[in-house]
């Protein structure tokens, strides 16, 4: 089979991207969406308002505190409020996420989705600390639910991306997506200026949102991999070929041959090998999980084939 063969072997250069995904695929994307509409169902169909599932996923303020409660800085970006709460977030979830998981992988989607959680239910609780740190008078106590802090770091990521895909403004007027992405950061950026205020269950946590979008920044900007332990500015590695921070630690350390005779087949036999093995991980992964290694091996291979 050639390189040009495989239906994953055309390389995404940034193109106009392609929204949605196939049911029968089981996306990252649909896996989640469908997970926080059952806890959704489940909170409406089996839980009263004083005593719901709701409550219990969600950040409360005191959670900081409460090391043993830190799971839920994760489970509150399955937590909806109402209708409209999930809605948006999902629809959002669904346009978005769906072409950045085509970008990244199924994998590398999913680390940097729940990521994106746990780093706006930390951001928040820590700021919940400092306001009541500074209060004269008790706070409201409050809870912070929803997706919307993961969900915006998708479109953000989307919009470093895909600059210049055309993205409908409120389903009517076409916007460029980096014109989309900054007014999202100056929306928020002013709702967060104007004060935390008394807190409610159903209020917007913009700070959580400038979590998402500082999250979805420092991902791109940096050119971090979170399949590997390290951004690779750090010096991590964007993989290796057992996969991963481990599978790197075993290739480095691996015991090699001293002495190699050259035998051209073999070589060749050899390059194709692993050509097969880079094109598999672009289909599992995506191709931003390549290394410039991988890469130049990719080109190299199919100029090879390309000439013959």
């Amino acid at each position: 089979m050639g390189l040009y063969d495989r239906d994953y072997s055309q390389f995404d250069d940034g193109g106009e991207p392609r929204f949605g995904g196939r049911l029968a695929s089981h996306p990252a994307w649909l896996i989640i969406l469908v997970i926080n509409v059952a806890a959704f169902l489940i909170n409406g169909l089996f839980f009263n308002r004083s005593d719901s599932l709701t409550t219990t996923l969600s950040v409360h303020d005191e959670t900081l505190y409460q090391p043993w409660m830190w799971w839920r800085w994760l489970t509150y970006g399955f937590a909806h409020g109402d209708l409209n709460h999930i809605f948006f977030n999902m629809l959002g979830l669904f346009f978005f996420g769906s072409a950045m998981e085509r970008r990244l992988g199924k994998a590398e989607f999913t680390r940097f989705y729940l990521l994106a959680i746990v780093a706006g239910g930390v951001v928040y609780s820590l700021l919940t600390a400092l306001a009541a740190a500074g209060a004269d008078a008790p706070q409201v106590r409050s809870l912070m639910l929803g997706a919307s802090g993961a969900v915006a770091a998708v479109t953000i990521l989307f919009c470093f991306c895909y600059p210049h895909a055309k993205i409908l403004l409120f389903f009517v007027l076409p916007v460029k997506a980096w014109i989309v992405g900054v007014l999202f950061v100056a929306m928020n950026l002013l709702g967060a200026l104007g004060g935390r205020g008394e807190a409610q269950v159903d209020s917007t946590a913009f700070e959580v949102h400038l979590a998402g979008v500082a999250f979805a920044a420092a991902y791109y900007l940096g050119g971090w991999n979170l399949g590997t332990a390290l951004p690779d500015w750090l010096g991590g590695s964007s993989g290796g070929s057992s996969g991963g921070f481990a599978g790197g630690l075993r290739d480095r350390f691996r015991s090699r041959p001293k002495l190699r005779l050259h035998d051209p087949d073999k070589k060749l036999a050899k390059e194709a090998a692993e050509a097969d093995r880079i094109l598999q991980k672009i289909h599992d992964s995506g191709e931003a999980s390549l290394t410039a290694a991988e890469r130049r091996l990719l080109e190299r291979y199919s100029r090879r084939i390309r000439g013959k």
